[in-house]
């Protein structure tokens, strides 16, 4: 056999000088960190989605790779597979951001999509060696702050469900690039729940497991999750890029969900619909620090202050007045902060 290639890059991608994080509604989401914090650590999952969630949407310019992008747009899978991918995300891709088309319409689509995106793969032969490779040269990178949200994780012993619609296998290789790089063991904190891979004997793969998951049915995964102790915690933080990954607990027996959003856009439209889904917004392709910050706030012994997060880094954000429509919110910078606190969220970003 031929050596592995060497990792050449690093898998972290860099973080912005700064972003913005958005609070609509702050009593809600005080009233939800109480009851958390009440009820403990041992009551509380962590779920996650996995492409441009923990990873990035963009890299400089350009987008970045989710996980089946680093298939579709990897030198190594043939041309016919490539065309035939970009064909299908030109037709679906806008219905899965689409949030005037129903859940039922949704769905559907979105399961044609993925059981034609899954055929295309079982037809290509695709190798555990060619997916690790495809990997390596690919554009996928995880948000900066990914190893500091691991690390709070593993500290307070809050698994991290990774509740994902896409390629298990590159999730997994991609995992096991950042536990190199980074020297950090994520085994027993970092749970893959996501549709599982077959290999024939010439370790090509050959079969995926039912059900088949999209990104609007995520809850099939942890409804038959081979984790039975996520049902036996009644409180969650769900972290997603999309409105639909909400959804993904709704066949668990949630009492609090605490639900963060990651913005993938700068459209102004796009922001007031996360605002109105999501407890918590971090604005453009932010990075994953100050989620971090949070949980350890969320489990101090002292009094909840959203506005102490920050470290030794340098501080910098939105503070959002509470009661305003969300068409008329005004973002005061941090040195100019002059309205009364207790009409504000402090929810300060650090920069890396």
């Amino acid at each position: 056999k031929n050596p592995a290639p060497q990792m050449s890059r690093c898998i972290i991608g860099p973080t912005f000088s700064a972003e913005n994080i958005y609070i609509s509604n702050i009593a809600k989401v005080k009233e939800k960190i109480i009851k958390i914090r009440a009820e403990g650590v041992d009551n509380l999952n962590f779920f996650t989605d996995f492409d441009y969630t923990l990873t990035k949407r963009t890299i400089g310019e350009a987008f970045a790779d989710s996980s089946f992008k680093v298939l579709s747009g990897s030198p190594l899978i043939s041309a016919e597979f490539k065309q035939k991918s970009l064909e299908l995300y030109e037709k679906y891709a806008p219905v899965e951001k689409d949030t005037t088309i129903t859940p039922e319409v949704k769905s559907t689509l979105m399961k044609e999509w993925w059981e034609q995106a899954l055929t295309l793969i079982l037809n290509e032969t695709i190798s555990k060696r060619r997916i690790e490779e495809s990997v390596l040269i690919s554009n996928l990178y995880f948000r900066n702050g990914i190893k500091q949200l691991f690390e709070t994780l593993k500290v307070f012993h809050l698994p991290c469900y990774i509740v994902s619609a896409g390629v298990t296998a590159v999730i997994r290789q991609a995992l096991s690039i950042f536990e190199k790089q980074t020297s950090m063991d994520i085994s027993n904190t970092v749970k893959i729940c996501a549709t599982n891979e077959e290999y024939d004997e010439n370790e090509c793969i050959c079969k995926f497991s039912e059900p088949i998951v999209t990104s609007t049915n995520k809850f099939l995964l942890l409804n038959h999750s081979r984790y039975p102790e996520i049902k036996t915690k009644s409180n969650a933080i769900i972290l997603g890029d999309l409105i639909d990954d909400i959804t993904m607990t709704n066949e668990l027996q949630v009492s609090t969900g605490l639900t963060i959003g990651i913005l993938n856009s700068n459209d102004p439209a796009t922001l007031e619909n996360y605002m109105r889904a999501f407890d918590i917004v971090i604005g453009v392709d932010g990075s994953l620090v100050n989620i971090a910050y949070f949980i350890e706030d969320v489990f101090a012994n002292k009094d909840i202050d959203l506005g102490k997060y920050g470290g030794n880094g340098r501080i910098m954000g939105d503070i959002l007045k509470q009661h305003q429509p969300l068409t008329s919110i005004t973002s005061v910078s941090y040195t100019h902060l002059t309205l009364p606190t207790s009409d504000l969220v402090q929810i300060p970003v650090v920069v890396g």
